[in-house]
């Protein structure tokens, strides 16, 4: 798969998985990829996803995005959608995850994927981001949409392996917290509590 995106060992990789969307906001990290590429030249920018789920649909976004990322040259690429049964490879291939989204996400899966393979996440302070990552335990939180925010927080995780694997594996313990099962038991701790309070009021 390296071999494929042309990722070599010296390259640090930045990963995004998502629709490519406004509102997922990969225009942002695209917008400080040359100040990044100038203080590390052999960064790399994996795009992985499509403007819908499946089909590869050149929206006027993904156009707009095409043409930010050709200015960049090799330091971008794109993967197109990939099948969720092989998106743990894609994940193997980070050594940061970014989620720059601009809309509120109610929970936001790829943050759990992407530390449950232990990778470090940075992603934006909206919506439901902070109730699963905790801001310098499990991963970074940032106002995205501020740049100078985004490229400050990347640049220190591309600087320290050591900050990025203490917090990769500290949102792989924290990924744990969010089984299936987990999530069961808090829905009937939450439903059994409206059902008392019910009972009491009567």
């Amino acid at each position: 798969l390296k071999k494929k995106l042309k990722i070599k060992g010296k390259n640090q990789t930045i990963l995004f998985v998502g629709r490519i969307m406004k509102e997922k906001g990969i225009h942002l990290v695209l917008d400080i990829m040359p100040k990044l590429i100038k203080k590390y030249p052999k960064v790399k920018l994996v795009i992985t996803g499509a403007s819908r789920y499946g089909r590869n649909i050149r929206t006027p976004y993904v156009r707009r995005i095409y043409r930010k990322a050709s200015r960049l040259g090799k330091h971008v690429v794109f993967t197109g959608f990939i099948r969720p049964h092989k998106i743990p490879y894609i994940y193997q291939l980070a050594d940061v995850v970014v989620i720059p989204s601009l809309w509120h996400e109610p929970f936001g899966r790829v943050n759990l994927e992407a530390m449950s393979s232990q990778k470090v996440v940075l992603a934006s302070k909206r919506g439901g981001i902070p109730e699963v990552i905790r801001h310098e335990k499990d991963g970074l939180i940032v106002k995205t949409h501020k740049k100078k925010k985004l490229y400050k927080a990347l640049s220190k995780l591309l600087a320290s392996e050591e900050l990025r694997q203490e917090l990769g594996k500290n949102g792989w313990e924290r990924s744990k917290e969010f089984t299936w099962e987990k999530t069961t038991e808090r829905y009937l701790e939450i439903f059994e509590s409206l059902v008392r309070k019910k009972k009491e009021s009567r």
